[in-house]
C-alpha cells in the first residue's frame, strides 16, 4: 500500500526536487507536532490502529526517534506547508486528498546512498518521498536498497532479475516480481504466496496466513478480510480499502490511515 501511495509523487521527487537547504537535526517538538496533527485525526477516522491518541503519539514519537539519526537534511518551511496542507487533519482520501495536497517538497532526506540498506517508514507520510534515501534515489520496497532513477527497459521475459529494478520491476503487465525473478501471474483459483501475483483485478486472499489463492478483487460495500493486501476493486480516481471498522471495501481510503 505504501508504494501506491507515493509512486507518482516519488517519481517527480527523484526527477525535479533541489536539495532542502537546513541541515539535521530535527528542531525540538518537531515529531510532537506531527503526531499532535495526525493521531486525533487517525482516531476519528476509524483508523482502527490505536486504542487513543495517548497510544497513537507514543508510537509516532518513537519512529522518529528510532529514525532520526538517518535524517541529513530537513526543511522547516516545508514542513510547515506539510502541517497546513489539510491532508492529514481530515479524513479525506483519493483525488479529495491529492486536491488537498500541494506542497510540492519533501520536508527532509535520509542518508543512505545506492546500494546502501533502507527502508520506507509509513509514518513520514509525503512528508519524505524517498524513505531513508538521500536525493535523487528511491528504497526498493522489496530488496530494502536504495536505488537511483533509471528509465524504463524496453522489455522483460519471465526469469530475467528484477530486484534491483526499482519503478519498472517487470514492465510486462502478465508478469510479476517475485524475490528476484519474473514470473507469470497467477490464475484466480490457483495458490498464491506473493500480494503481486494475481494481477490489478486480483489479490492473494489469505496471504497474511503465509500462502492464500489468488481471487477477484472485492466490489465497493462487499465484505471483506483486512488483513488481506489490496483486496479491493479501486473505483476511477479513488482508490478503495478495507476497512478495518466495518470489514467492507469502502473508498477512499483517509490519507491518515495510511501512516500506519
Amino acid at each position: 500500500m505504501r508504494l501506491e501511495r507515493v509512486a507518482s509523487f516519488a517519481l517527480l521527487a527523484l526527477a525535479s526536487c533541489p536539495a532542502p537547504s537546513l541541515p539535521a537535526p530535527l528542531p525540538a517538538g518537531t515529531a510532537a507536532r506531527w503526531a499532535e496533527l495526525v493521531c486525533p485525526t487517525a482516531i476519528e477516522c476509524d483508523c482502527d490502529i490505536f486504542e487513543s491518541v495517548e497510544a497513537c503519539e507514543a508510537h509516532v514519537l518513537a519512529e522518529f526517534e528510532r529514525l532520526e539519526p538517518t535524517i541529513r537534511r530537513f526543511d522547516e518551511e516545508c514542513f510547515e506547508k506539510h502541517l497546513t496542507s489539510g491532508l492529514y487533519d481530515s479524513c479525506a482520501g483519493g483525488m479529495q486528498a491529492a486536491e488537498m495536497f500541494s506542497p510540492g517538497c519533501p520536508a527532509f532526506y535520509g542518508d543512505a546512498g545506492p546500494g546502501e540498506a533502507c527502508e520506507s517508514p509509513a509514518i513520514y507520510g509525503l512528508l519524505d518521498v524517498n524513505g531513508t534515501c538521500g536525493v535523487r534515489a528511491g528504497c526498493h520496497p522489496q530488496a530494502g536498497i536504495c536505488r537511483g532513477w533509471e528509465p524504463p527497459p524496453s522489455a522483460k521475459s519471465e526469469g530475467d532479475a528484477c530486484a534491483d529494478d526499482l519503478f519498472w520491476p517487470c514492465v510486462d503487465p502478465a508478469l510479476y516480481c517475485h524475490v528476484d525473478e519474473c514470473r507469470p501471474l497467477v490464475e484466480m483459483g490457483e495458490p498464491c504466496v506473493h500480494a503481486d501475483a494475481c494481477g490489478q483485478s486480483g489479490y492473494c486472499q489469505g496471504l497474511a496466513e503465509g500462502a492464500g489463492t489468488c481471487a477477484l478483487k472485492i466490489l465497493l460495500g462487499e465484505p471483506c478480510d483486512p488483513s488481506d493486501v489490496k483486496p479491493c476493486f479501486n473505483e476511477p480516481e479513488a482508490s478503495a480499502w478495507c476497512n478495518p471498522s466495518t470489514q467492507r471495501c469502502e473508498v477512499p481510503i483517509p490519507a491518515v490511515c495510511q501512516l500506519f
